[in-house]
């Protein structure tokens, strides 16, 4: 929020009152209520004296990560880092450590940006579809399993990461017609060691890494490039093979036209306890039912659900 001619003390003033008003106005969603908490830093373009714009908002986002520091919920106005004795041991800690947090995540978000347009320039737009549509994808899954924000976004990057390496390094495969021969699959099998090689370098993406190994590891332990089987099976690797496989189902390919709904349903079922972690197919099912992504008949649904129940006790390892 820019405020032309405010002092440190009006800025501080409406400030207050902004964080006042979130603070006592509740959320109401159906029957959930969330109470919010607001943090502000200040910066003065006339007290502090930056040198251009970039240093005047690192001043007001420095003095953010102090509010967020001191235990949120309160205003900060900017004191250069050292100055009057301002900072104890401990707030110099928690501040250090919020800046960090947000200088990683924002090197994350650029390093998967930049590999995303390296690959829209390669591809074209339709990469960008699918990414688009697994992230969607791992979205709906993620908060049908009540799983954190935090882990969701790390599935998402995850997806984001492979489809960009993937194309940029093996584009001449992905795009040409007709079914792949013995050596381009021993091309692509050989990508889990590829992404994990690459992602080595910024060590920012450990979480991610897992999930690029495993992404091709089948739940009956057929898979690659380890052979894992079951649980052994990172969660997030299992939901990306669900999700990705899904997407890749419902659009059109080189060498095929994308499946109908029902023959979508029956590729779940079938692979389910051999390609796909079983209880995972189950909430698929409730995620695409729930948000209507096949715009298919629920009656369909709810057999192909009543078919999986049934074969659930001989599908889990």
């Amino acid at each position: 929020m820019l405020l032309p001619g405010a002092d440190l003390n009006k800025a501080e003033e409406i400030a207050e009152i902004i964080r006042n008003n979130c603070t006592k106005q509740p959320f109401q969603n159906k029957s959930k209520q969330v109470s919010i908490t607001l943090s502000v830093g200040i910066a003065s373009l006339c007290s502090h004296t930056p040198g251009n714009y970039d240093d005047f908002i690192s001043m007001a986002e420095t003095a953010l990560f102090m509010a967020k520091a001191e235990g949120r919920n309160r205003i900060k106005s900017f004191v250069p880092y050292g100055s009057d004795g301002e900072y104890t041991s401990l707030e110099s800690l928690a501040f250090l450590k919020e800046t960090l947090n947000r200088i990683l995540t924002k090197t994350r978000s650029s390093t998967i940006a930049s590999l995303q347009l390296l690959a829209k320039n390669v591809v074209g737009p339709e990469h960008q579809q699918h990414i688009t549509t697994v992230s969607h994808y791992i979205s709906l899954l993620g908060k049908q399993l009540r799983l954190p924000e935090q882990h969701i976004q790390t599935f998402q990057n995850a997806i984001t990461l492979y489809n960009s390496i993937r194309f940029l390094l093996h584009n001449d495969l992905l795009s040409k017609p007709g079914v792949f021969t013995t050596t381009d699959r021993k091309t692509l099998n050989d990508l889990p060691f590829k992404l994990t090689e690459l992602t080595d370098i910024f060590d920012y993406f450990s979480s991610e890494r897992s999930i690029l190994l495993h992404h091709s590891e089948r739940f009956d332990g057929t898979g690659q490039p380890q052979g894992l089987k079951g649980n052994e099976i990172p969660l997030g690797a299992r939901i990306f093979n669900i999700v990705d496989s899904l997407a890749a189902m419902n659009s059109d390919r080189p060498y095929r036209k994308k499946m109908t709904p029902a023959e979508i349903l029956d590729e779940l079922i079938k692979e389910a306890g051999a390609q796909f972690d079983p209880h995972l197919i189950l909430h698929t099912l409730n995620a695409i039912e729930e948000n209507n992504l096949l715009n298919i008949d629920k009656t369909l649904i709810e057999c192909t659900r009543k078919n999986l129940l049934q074969r659930l006790p001989e599908l889990t390892i």
